[in-house]
């Protein structure tokens, strides 16, 4: 339900002036860097309230969220340049 709010957050900044590809752009730079934030607080809330089971829980949720976070930089990286590059060439 909360990936249809992401949406509202593009159309109510600076891209939605900016056409619609900035505006589709847009929101994949956003649920990107949602992502990444939410899953670094999910990981790290998750090992600090695991307490005994710190460890093991640490080698399995870490290499999975760094997957998760080298896909999510990628994306907000490329979103970001080619809205950037958009810009440019139409602004």
């Amino acid at each position: 339900f909360s990936l249809l709010l992401i949406p509202t957050i593009s159309a109510a900044g600076h891209a939605r002036t900016s056409g619609a590809f900035a505006l589709f752009l847009d929101v994949f730079h956003v649920a990107a860097a949602s992502t990444w934030v939410g899953g670094l607080a999910f990981t790290v809330l998750a090992l600090l309230l695991a307490g005994a089971d710190r460890w093991p829980l640490c080698s399995r949720a870490v290499p999975r969220f760094s997957i998760l976070a080298v896909v999510s930089v990628a994306v907000l990286i490329t979103a970001g340049l080619a809205a950037l590059t958009g810009a440019k060439r139409f602004g």
